[in-house]
């Protein structure tokens, strides 16, 4: 199993240097700017990321066997209830989106102050999530290990964002 990891991550290495949705390259084929990763158009390019991220976290995480039982179901639920939380931040009705930003001259101000503490509640509703998840992990994973898992999500998320600003060269036909 040891030997295939990185293989694994090689392989994803390989596949994302030349997936389109991590370029600079802003075409009409690709999702529009400011669409989340569960809206349409990301598809196959967001199951590699996260097959990357996976990846990623069990590269720099030496789980043992029973450690990696429990973490892998408790991480996909608690990327799906995120998932579900950003989208709804994302979206058209909260404050900082660009249909709220063109749609300013026309809002109250009751109606922005309702926008603002609808973000605050979804939020608080990530930042519950988090402190569920945690409490979660310290059922069978040492406090080294989970801080561990916390500085590799934070790796992983500068590591993509550098991807995403650094154009990729493509080879010369």
């Amino acid at each position: 199993m040891k030997k295939i990891k990185p293989l694994l991550f090689i392989i994803l290495i390989a596949v994302l240097s030349y997936n389109p949705c991590f370029s600079q390259k802003n075409d009409s084929s690709g999702p529009p700017m400011g669409s989340s990763p569960g809206q349409k158009g990301f598809g196959k390019s967001w199951e590699v990321m996260q097959a990357f991220k996976i990846s990623f976290i069990e590269q720099s995480i030496d789980f043992t066997e029973t450690e990696s039982e429990r973490f892998w179901p408790l991480y996909h639920e608690h990327e799906r209830r995120k998932k579900n939380i950003t989208e709804k931040l994302m979206g058209p009705e909260y404050a900082g989106s660009h249909h709220c930003l063109r749609a300013m001259d026309t809002l109250s101000n009751e109606e922005a102050i309702g926008m603002i503490m609808d973000r605050f509640l979804k939020e608080q509703e990530l930042l519950d999530l988090q402190m569920e998840f945690y409490q979660e992990l310290t059922q069978f994973l040492p406090p080294k290990k989970i801080l561990q898992y916390y500085q590799t999500d934070k790796r992983f998320k500068k590591h993509l964002i550098e991807r995403i600003r650094k154009p990729h060269r493509r080879p010369d036909r």
